[in-house]
């Protein structure tokens, strides 16, 4: 894998080869993390690692919907930020796919599951992976994500 991910600094996607390809098409985090519902909150399961820059996914694991998303802070503490939103009473979404996200985990946190997709080198740019995986991803499964990605994080 060490060969694909230096060959994956591109800026477009039409730029990656079918190895890369099927990388960023069918990677999935070695460890996931699940949700669950503690005295009408919701919460992780488990601890999560202090890993900063990563992609990471959300998967529904009743209807197999996936979120991408990136943070150059640590997993971690973005997890704690998507725990804080769900968790407002008020919580509000501006994207249809963020909508769907939130109304789905505020429903049943039990479908779903989070983890690490990739953990980034210094060198790499977070944008252009947040952008390859949502890109490809989308070609093979349902995605909640709105936008093909790069910019800026949740919409709330």
């Amino acid at each position: 894998a060490q060969d694909i991910l230096a060959n994956a600094m591109v800026e477009t996607a039409d730029k990656v080869s079918t190895k890369e390809m099927h990388f960023f098409t069918y990677q999935e985090p070695t460890n996931w993390f699940t949700m669950c519902c503690i005295k009408e909150r919701i919460a992780f399961e488990s601890s999560l690692p202090d890993t900063k820059r990563v992609i990471y996914l959300f998967k529904n694991t009743q209807n197999e919907r996936l979120l991408i998303g990136k943070t150059g802070m640590t997993f971690k503490s973005r997890m704690a930020k998507y725990v804080s939103w769900i968790n407002k009473a008020n919580s509000k979404a501006k994207k249809e796919g963020r909508k769907a996200f939130l109304a789905d985990i505020k429903a049943h946190p039990e479908h779903f599951k989070v983890g690490i997709l990739h953990a980034l080198k210094p060198e790499e740019d977070l944008d252009a992976f947040e952008t390859l995986f949502i890109d490809y991803k989308k070609k093979v499964f349902s995605l909640y994500n709105d936008h093909r990605g790069g910019g800026g994080g949740l919409s709330h």
